[in-house]
């Protein structure tokens, strides 16, 4: 799930950091299970407060690797996992992926950033973590795949080799392969001396609340990425607009987030959960799930949405600041389309779930499906939406069936 980071725009940190703290506080995905165990030891070699981290089946085996070529083959024809991983991992001309990558590749990948851009125009400290079944090949491809000359260093007793003119180390690490920024490879090392991110009883707790049979997983430490954020050299980023998200984020409480990424047969599933001082938005997202249709192959359950959005909406005008007043443009639309947001809409709106599902990308389709708090104010609701949609020229239907 590693890539080559292109610069980071000074204002794209902070579109993060308001987007994290923003996330719903609510678990959502479903209750069933399928696969291998995942979280191998992989989180071990991630600093113990690494602000965010990902990790991937990358050679998965049995009904799991059949269930992701299954997946993949539906959205990509005539591809499977190992092509894909291929593509990911080889990245040079110089590489063949089943010659010089597959005899070494583990069943286990994951991504951590060790540190967020310092100054405008910089890029964070990344590092991949490649589980691999022979250390000496991997160090082999590692020496081939290099674009220039390579330097020969060593940091707490680890070898590792950096390329010349963009500073990219690479190593083995308890026979883990180790690739990114050297400042991130030396963190991977320093953290390997058990000080890992599993040590970290806040990723333990989040990771325990996704991981059951998930082929990927992704965890954040919003406090972290903000105090990193904060650090960075004058210019990097908007203070003012920085200290802003500080105090929504004092406000709300999110600490951490993680979600959890499963494929059972031709289903996707994900599961999320977030810590935060609030507690669940009540309801119970994950029977809502249970009752979308069988046929879907991707579900989601987005905890209360009334309350989700109303929260939503007073943390962007607390953002947003003096000049800023979301009360005048819900007044506006009240005015000029008869809906009040707050009374038509929030007010009976509870747990919510999303679903895809269809053959081929020429049938696909899905919907958004809102339990009610107040059949009648849902179906005063459903008249004003139908009366709009008629002026807008657009065709409306009943559904039959039960309601």
């Amino acid at each position: 799930m590693t890539k080559n980071l292109a610069r980071a725009p000074r204002r794209a940190i902070l579109s993060a950091l308001v987007g994290l703290v923003l996330l719903p506080v609510a678990g959502c995905g479903g209750d069933e299970t399928t696969g291998s165990g995942s979280g191998s030891g992989l989180a071990r070699f991630a600093p113990a407060n690494a602000p965010f981290y990902v990790e991937a089946a990358v050679r998965p085996d049995g009904d799991l690797k059949t269930d992701l070529d299954a997946f993949v083959a539906k959205f990509a024809p005539g591809q499977d996992l190992d092509r894909l991983v291929g593509k990911a991992v080889t990245g040079s001309p110089k590489i063949d992926f089943e010659r010089d990558v597959k005899p070494w590749l583990g069943e286990r990948a994951a991504v951590t950033v060790t540190s967020l851009p310092a100054g405008a125009g910089d890029t964070p400290d990344v590092a991949a973590i490649v589980e691999t079944t022979d250390a000496d090949k991997a160090m082999a491809a590692l020496r081939k795949r290099a674009a220039g000359a390579v330097e020969k260093r060593t940091y707490g007793g680890v070898d590792y080799l950096v390329e010349a003119g963009n500073k990219k180390a690479g190593g083995i690490v308890d026979d883990t392969l180790v690739v990114g920024t050297e400042p991130a490879l030396k963190a991977v090392v320093d953290a390997s001396k058990g000080k890992g991110l599993d040590t970290n009883s806040a990723f333990s707790e989040a990771i325990a609340a996704v991981d059951e049979g998930a082929i990927a997983l992704v965890y954040g430490d919003i406090r972290r990425a903000f105090d990193l954020a904060r650090s960075a050299k004058p210019g990097a980023i908007d203070a003012q607009q920085l200290e802003s998200v500080r105090e929504l984020l004092d406000r709300r409480g999110i600490k951490t987030f993680a979600s959890g990424l499963q494929v059972s047969g031709s289903a996707l599933k994900v599961r999320v959960a977030a810590t935060s001082k609030a507690d669940g938005q009540g309801g119970e997202p994950t029977k809502l799930l249970a009752d979308l249709p069988a046929g879907a192959w991707a579900a989601l359950a987005l905890g209360d949405l009334g309350k989700t959005i109303s929260t939503g909406l007073d943390s962007i005008e607390g953002l947003a600041g003096p000049g800023f007043d979301v009360q005048s443009g819900l007044d506006l639309l009240e005015q000029q389309a008869g809906i009040d947001v707050q009374k038509d809409l929030l007010s009976w709106m509870g747990q919510t779930g999303l679903f895809v599902r269809g053959t081929s990308l020429t049938d696909i389709g899905g919907a958004l499906v809102v339990q009610s708090k107040d059949a009648a104010a849902t179906k005063a609701a459903l008249a004003k939406a139908r009366t709009l949609v008629a002026g807008a020229g657009l065709p409306a239907q009943d559904l039959t069936g039960n309601t």
